[in-house]
């Protein structure tokens, strides 16, 4: 990118304090020197920034101008533009019992007739003007002192500036290293950079380097404006959005307070995801909606008008009063309420994978009016699993926290994500006056009239319903362990692995027949003939037919399926594990699944199977490789690329459960099997689903961003 450099060497900076205890600031005689600033020259107290193009870093380079003019510049710090999420530039005034006269200036009588400054030079007497950039750098986990692992921090500026790697890039290994240490997945922590710039008459200069510097650290988001003012520019000014601004950015943020064993939501948005959105600089508002009770996030979902009377533009502007938060800026609000979606350029989760699913299927499902292909959606783990924010660190080659997955929204790059379409049976049965037997079949709904001498008459219903997944799919062992280990909730993610040793010593199997269509078969039918990395608009392929009609056999040609002919059924077959996938992890130390790309358009199917049976020696093997996707190499696991599946279960082919939360489905379940999508439990029974390539847009480095970032450090 084009920096400008000349400029940036104009702007003087005082160097921080905080460099003085590295002991690498030099005198311009070349001694090094730890003193303070007072018994430094003048031409040393100042540095300047520089962009190093061939290594893509930012050098913070120390003012030297002494008289013989053979100094060497010298690097005071090296920051790494990709760990920048933004700058900024804070304006101080300074009371008049601050000003600061030197003493030679102090005797010196003013001419009352004339406006000649006092001094030759410029002395900063009105105001202060602080540059800060805010870098969140990954940094080794062996370099944490034991002082700090017990969480021991100190707040001095001298200790903190100490515990940071010294910089040394006169070494010929630095910048390898460097590039080294991005690819790890270390933990990212704050460490931020604060200048005060040298008294200057004009500022311009000052924001010419600011709006660089923000530039610098969000180039991608640059981009991704530029072409959103290109397309709305090219579009009829009917079609035009008349609340959304080509230069205004607003974000939607969804907390669900009592997520997680330790429901800290709302903690870790005031503590982490707050200040790091606004230290962006390029966010206008924030609204914040925090949810009440299970749906309220789906509810928020819902078309709503945003022509309300009770303008939250208006609100942001003079009602400072109704903020909760009073040290919160006027960027975030809480949530009016009367804004739809489609208001919002990014959508942002705090919680479980849970409160995520309530979000796609009331976007998808409850409004399916295109509103989620202007949306990027962002998540934050505050859950107990924490699946999806887990699996878009690990593409993004990042260690999974709260920091973290921040630092990524900040950032804003973003990849495609596939959806999943399931549908299930549900059966309602009420009582009726009616004598007669009749049969009544719709394409959603089949009503049944049944007369019995004994009995009152009554009337079954049974409907399909739909649900969007994300996540996984699961059946057999690993819902049983889901759904059964929430009476131990309050233990986290480890209730998870205490159930599964009650689920080896008590194994299970279901008999069901499991059809899949290759992922091969959906490639020679050019499915994927679109750019992988755009949005699918158009309206997804379905690939399988209705939950009560028969898969398409070799005699069938039906117009409107997209494929036929290349189903594979394993029928009666005794499951002990079915999880499909389109991630990586189901949870923070769960990759079921690490052969999965997003946006590659399949599902990964995960099968254990029998006859034989398969020992309890065997499964808890396969269970305990799940945290490295070890498991991939036993024997008895089956990883098989599919883009739609059906599973019937022997014991209920034609039956469902009426309510899938009552006592009845846990007895039916124990027959049958649980169906569990994205760790929300649905109707048993007959289940079916089929991929949705590329339609949501999420926060998250690309490898190939990764690999280029690395290979430019390395140059």
């Amino acid at each position: 990118m084009d920096f400008p450099n000349e400029i940036a060497r104009q702007v003087k900076l005082e160097i921080p304090a905080s460099y003085y205890y590295w002991n690498v600031v030099r005198q311009p005689s070349g001694t090094t020197t730890t003193a303070s600033l007072s018994s430094s020259s003048s031409s040393s107290l100042f540095c300047f920034l520089q962009y190093n193009a061939t290594h893509h870093v930012l050098e913070v380079i120390q003012d030297n101008e002494p008289d013989d003019g053979n100094a060497t510049a010298t690097i005071l710090d090296v920051l790494d533009p990709e760990d920048m999420i933004g700058a900024k530039l804070v304006l101080e005034a300074l009371l008049e019992a601050s000003y600061s006269i030197p003493a030679a200036a102090a005797t010196t009588t003013r001419n009352n007739n004339d406006n000649e400054p006092l001094t030759s030079t410029l002395v900063n007497r009105q105001g202060k003007a602080t540059l800060t950039l805010f870098v969140y750098p990954k940094r080794n986990p062996k370099q944490v002192s034991w002082m700090e692992w017990c969480g021991w921090t100190t707040t001095s500026s001298s200790s903190s500036s100490s515990r940071q790697p010294r910089p040394n890039p006169a070494a010929p290994s630095y910048y390898q290293d460097k590039a080294m240490a991005a690819t790890q997945k270390w933990p990212r922590q704050a460490h931020h950079r604060s200048f005060v710039v040298a008294p200057v008459e004009d500022l311009q200069q000052v924001q010419t380097l600011l709006k660089a510097l923000q530039q610098l650290a969000a180039p991608h988001r640059q981009q991704q404006q530029q072409q959103q003012q290109q397309q709305q520019q090219q579009q009829p000014p009917a079609t035009a959005t008349a609340t959304t601004t080509a230069t205004t950015t607003s974000y939607l943020v969804i907390i669900n307070p009592f997520s997680g064993p330790n429901r800290n939501g709302k903690a870790i948005f005031d503590q982490h995801v707050r200040p790091m959105l606004e230290q962006t600089g390029r966010i206008d508002h924030i609204h914040v909606c925090v949810t009440t009770h299970v749906g309220h996030a789906r509810e928020r979902m819902a078309p709503r008008s945003m022509n309300n009377d009770d303008n939250p533009k208006k609100d942001d502007e003079n009602d400072d009063e109704k903020n909760d938060d009073k040290e919160s800026s006027n960027i975030t609000r809480d949530d009016p309420g009367c804004y739809d979606v489609s208001y919002y350029q990014g959508l942002i989760v705090l919680g479980g994978d849970g409160i995520f699913h309530e979000v796609l299927n009331g976007i998808f499902l409850d409004r399916n009016d295109g509103a989620s292909f202007e949306l990027t959606y962002g998540i934050v783990g505050c859950g107990t699993s924490n699946g999806l924010a887990t699996s878009l660190t690990h593409a993004s080659h990042e260690l999974y926290g709260p920091i973290t997955e921040t630092f990524l929204i900040c950032k804003g790059q973003s990849i495609v994500l596939d959806l999943s379409h399931y549908e299930t049976l549900s059966t309602t049965t009420v009582p009726t006056t009616t004598t007669t037997t009749t049969t009544t079949t719709t394409t959603t709904a089949t009503s049944t009239t049944t007369t019995n001498k004994n009995t009152a008459p009554t009337t079954t219903t049974t409907t399909t319903k739909s649900y969007i997944s994300f996540l996984t799919y699961a059946y057999a062992m690993i819902a049983d362990i889901d759904i059964e280990s929430e009476v131990m909730r309050w233990l986290g993610e480890l209730r998870n692995d205490v159930w599964a040793v009650v689920r080896i010593l008590f194994l299970r199997s279901y008999t069901a027949t499991l059809s899949y269509l290759p992922a091969t078969a959906a490639a020679d039918n050019k499915k994927n003939t679109n750019n992988p990395n755009t949005i699918n608009t158009n309206p997804p392929p379905r690939l399988v037919p209705p939950l009560t009609e028969p898969l398409p056999t070799s005699n069938d040609k039906d117009a409107n399926m997209d494929t036929q002919n290349h189903w594979i059924v394993l029928p009666d077959i005794d499951i002990y594990l079915l999880w499909i996938s389109q991630v990586t992890h189901a949870a923070m130390h769960t990759c079921q699944a690490p052969n999965v790309i997003p946006g590659q358009g399949v599902l990964e199917l995960f099968l254990v199977r029998g006859p034989p049976a398969v020992s309890r020696w065997r499964m808890a093997c396969i269970l305990l490789g799940l945290e490295g996707g070890t498991h991939v190499t036993s024997p008895r696991v089956e990883m098989i690329q599919c883009t739609a599946f059906r599973l019937e279960p022997k014991a209920a082919t034609a039956a469902a459960v009426t309510n899938h939360n009552s006592s009845a489905a846990a007895a039916a379940a124990s027959k049958v099997g649980r169906n569990v999508v994205d760790g929300e439990l649905v109707e048993a029974g007959p289940i079916q689903g089929y991929v949705w390539p590329r339609q949501i847009r999420v926060f998250a480095r690309s490898s190939s961003s990764s690999s280029s970032t690395s290979s430019s450090s390395t140059s």
